[in-house]
């Protein structure tokens, strides 16, 4: 299955100078799995930012990184919106009776004692299958928002 992270339209924020962002993306790990090798910076990041200090743990559900700005390229401010990363899960046997699955995904950047946190237009995207031996995965687009 293929996620891909969407910021809708948004409000110019380039006094904010964002040159880092904290990514984390949760889901259930009981029988969904990260594939870390699909994770893809793209649209309008693609060419300004790239992925570092990436963290995976399948075992709670849990990947983090940072988005940084590239030299040169521009800071995260895309008033017009786009595709900004995908990524893919895999779903396996479950090692428990869980057949459900909220995706969450915030962006954060912290100043000080303020922070810009980039919210979910929806609510969360939703991974389902039903128990039998031919799983089927469900993906609810997600899009986010300032």
């Amino acid at each position: 299955m293929v996620a891909k992270i969407i910021l809708d339209k948004h409000e110019d924020i380039s006094m904010a100078g964002i040159d880092t962002l904290e990514v984390e993306i949760n889901y259930n790990g009981g029988f969904l799995k990260f594939l870390s090798n699909e994770l893809k910076v793209f649209g309008v990041l693609k060419n300004n930012f790239f992925i570092d200090s990436f963290r995976v743990n399948d075992i709670e559900g849990d990947v983090k990184f940072n988005l940084c700005r590239n030299s040169g390229g521009d800071y995260f401010n895309f008033p017009e919106g786009g595709e900004l990363l995908s990524f893919k899960l895999k779903a396996y046997l479950p090692r428990d009776t869980t057949n459900y699955s909220d995706i969450k995904c915030s962006l954060t950047k912290n100043f000080c004692n303020e922070c810009i946190e980039i919210l979910p237009a929806e609510d969360y995207l939703i991974v389902t299958y039903p128990y039998c031996s031919w799983r089927r995965i469900a993906f609810f687009g997600m899009q986010l928002q300032l």
